[in-house]
């Protein structure tokens, strides 16, 4: 099934041809690995997916109800999040759940009992929303 389709996408900077002519489709269960020199246009190729910006010409369409998640190439400053915690966020309200609920299985904390009746509520409420088949697709992910 495909996801997404890019169909003869150029962009230009000013009178500069950034992208030309680019073609790309990606199917359900692709992944894609997007190379090239510094100026070469992919971060600007990233935002066409998106839609945060037009391409000068070419079509782009994609799949009804298509979500699509992007990383930025900085971690944010002063973080104390772990990369995977930054990727499991990126999945709202469940992500955070799996976050806390990682954080608090491996707390060392001397109010245990606090600890474990949240441990608790915070499994039960990922088991309500189905979140661990989104914390296996973040291993998953994770481990290439």
């Amino acid at each position: 099934m495909q996801l997404l389709s890019l169909n003869n996408i150029s962009l230009k900077y000013g009178e500069k041809p950034l992208l030309k002519n680019i073609n790309l489709m990606i199917s359900n269960k692709e992944r894609v690995c997007l190379v090239g020199r510094n100026g070469a246009g992919k971060s600007s190729l990233l935002n066409i997916i998106q839609q945060n910006i037009e391409p000068d010409s070419g079509e782009v369409v994609h799949k009804d109800n298509l979500r699509i998640g992007f990383l930025t190439q900085e971690l944010p400053e002063n973080t104390v999040l772990t990369s995977k915690e930054i990727v499991t966020n990126g999945l709202g309200e469940i992500g955070h759940l799996l976050v806390e609920y990682e954080r608090l299985s491996v707390s060392r904390s001397h109010e245990k009992a606090i600890n474990e009746q949240r441990l608790h509520s915070v499994q039960k409420e990922i088991d309500n929303k189905n979140g661990w088949i989104h914390y296996q697709k973040v291993n998953k992910i994770l481990s290439g």
